[in-house]
């Protein structure tokens, strides 16, 4: 083999080790009588088997060692201990060993071609080449322990060009990881596949109200729920989901591991602050609250405000507090905390408290609706359990004399699901005195007159 780089590297105190790293496939081209000459005779060769060290094809490393600086045992022969190429103790000597498509299972003093009982060659996952197209894969035995295992040498005449020992990297391919989601029918059918060493299962972020989903792949507009290891969903995956492995042989028992999975509708949060729900508000957004949420200082979502939403909001008895937000654009048919409540949305169990929403520019748009909580309530929306107590809702003298449709809580007065208490309707301070405001209590609907 050529050489590519030659140092000499002091392993521990006892033993002294040159670290060579060879490339190439014909005869060894090293100053082997040199190192002879010098004492260095006893050498042990890392093969990478297909692999590469430092991302470099076709390398080989070697570690020649001097008898004459190791410890003898009891027995009278050597003991050297091996350390491996990317142990940091080499410095800028380690080398890192890759391969595409595989992960590394250890370091073997045996290497051959795997087949079956009849000769046959099988894959890297165990199954006939000729079924499966794959190119043969290799059985391992022996693996070195760097830990535990050293090397005894006999007295005797050795010399580095031939190694004393030559340890063989084993591969095993990532695990074919097939993801299901059952359909309407009941069955499932495939969504994705992935190789993968290892299968992080999706975990709550607690600082970001976010479900982390690792390696595991989404379905959008859905949250993740569940994972199992059968189709009856019977037992559930609850940590990291790997192959089986027979480290003795350093072989893959796993081909393939089927996954199936169960998804909630919607792209679903858990908020504990109002930090976290400004941040990820969204008009199709759904979030479980699990904390009184205090919106002081903050400013409450724009898109929310004017916005159809069509998300859900599991409040759990919680509740919103001192919100405060001016509509401020005069392009908007429908305003509040939340523009509408569209089609599909869901509020329940939060209380309102202390909100502050001001009607500050009006609309120059045709019959725009206008209320505290929302703007419009839609017949397909649904709110249970809903409050809003000591509340404002504030009307600028800067709006347009055109028709409005108000309500104290919804634009559209349709009520349902809210329980209300203390809540008012008033002009901003100095707004125009040609604007008057009367107030329906029953049903809550405002009238705005213009004065001329």
């Amino acid at each position: 083999m050529k050489l590519t780089k030659i140092k000499l590297t002091a392993l521990f105190a006892a033993a002294l080790c040159l670290l060579l790293v060879l490339s190439g496939c014909s005869q060894w081209e090293l100053p082997y009588e040199g190192l002879n000459s010098e004492g260095y005779t006893v050498s042990v060769r890392f093969d990478p088997c297909g692999g590469a060290f430092a991302n470099t094809e076709n390398v080989q490393v070697v570690d020649v060692f001097r008898l004459a600086d190791a410890k003898k045992d009891a027995s009278g022969n050597y003991q050297l201990k091996l350390i491996t190429p990317d142990d940091s103790r080499r410095g800028d000597r380690a080398f890192s060993i890759s391969k595409n498509g595989c992960f590394f299972a250890g370091w073997y003093r045996e290497c051959s071609p795997r087949t079956d009982a009849s000769g046959n060659p099988l894959d890297a996952y165990g199954r006939p080449t000729s079924e499966s197209g794959l190119e043969q894969g290799y059985t391992y035995s022996g693996l070195w322990s760097f830990e535990s295992d050293t090397l005894s040498v006999p007295e005797g005449n050795y010399s580095s060009e031939e190694p004393l020992m030559t340890l063989y990297a084993a591969w095993i391919p990532y695990f074919n990881f097939e993801f299901y989601v059952q359909n309407e029918s009941g069955s499932f059918d495939l969504y994705e596949s992935k190789q993968l060493i290892e299968l992080d299962i999706p975990a709550w972020d607690l600082s970001s109200g976010k479900l982390n989903m690792n390696s595991f792949p989404e379905i959008d507009g859905k949250t993740f729920v569940g994972a199992y290891l059968d189709e009856a969903m019977t037992k559930p995956v609850t940590e990291k989901l790997t192959g089986d492995i027979d480290y003795e042989h350093g072989v893959s028992a796993t081909e393939k591991i089927c996954v199936y999975t169960k998804f909630a509708e919607g792209e679903w949060y858990r908020i504990s602050t109002a930090e976290q729900f400004v941040k990820n508000s969204k008009l199709g957004g759904c979030y479980y609250i699990e904390a009184d949420l205090d919106f002081t200082g903050l400013n409450w979502s724009a898109a929310l405000a004017g916005g159809a939403f069509t998300g859900k909001i599991e409040g759990g008895g919680h509740k919103f507090s001192n919100i405060t937000f001016i509509q401020a654009d005069n392009s908007k048919t429908n305003g509040g905390l939340f523009g509408s409540l569209a089609s599909g949305a869901s509020i329940r169990g939060v209380s309102f408290e202390n909100i502050k929403y001001t009607l500050g520019a009006g609309s120059r748009m045709q019959a725009p609706h206008f209320g505290l909580l929302c703007g419009q309530l839609s017949a397909d929306a649904a709110l249970d359990s809903v409050s809003v107590s000591g509340s404002e809702f504030i009307i600028s003298g800067d709006i347009y004399p055109q028709e409005y449709t108000l309500g104290a809580l919804v634009g559209n007065c349709d009520n349902r699901g809210i329980s209300l208490s203390g809540i008012s309707v008033k002009l901003a301070e100095g707004a125009d005195s040609k604007i008057s405001i009367t107030s329906d209590p029953a049903s809550g609907e405002i009238t705005l007159t213009f004065l001329n």
